[in-house]
């Protein structure tokens, strides 16, 4: 999984969890954004060229949770989920 990090560090943290097959081409919008936030985007396994498989949403949620360990972030504002985003997302709610 690669991540997209819109980083403006200090403002809220927001988690954009995509449909499937969306384009990295998308992220010129969000950049307009990232003066009020600070916002993470995830490309799933198996949607980039040379990444590993996806193999369910759980894995996907498991290695968005690490990641933001990593990253030492405790505390999200908000998490937005488009169709398979919003399953991803639920995984990390539970």
């Amino acid at each position: 999984m690669k991540f997209n990090r819109l980083a403006n560090e200090g403002n809220p943290i927001v988690v954009m969890l995509t449909g499937s097959f969306w384009p990295e081409e998308c992220l010129d919008y969000i950049y307009s954004r990232t003066k009020d936030y600070y916002i993470i985007v995830p490309t799933y396994n198996g949607h980039y060229k040379d990444s590993k498989d996806f193999t369910t949403r759980q894995n996907e949620a498991s290695e968005i949770k690490k990641y933001l360990q990593q990253l030492g972030i405790e505390r999200i504002h908000m998490i937005y989920g488009q169709s398979m985003g919003t399953e991803i997302g639920m995984e990390l709610y539970r």
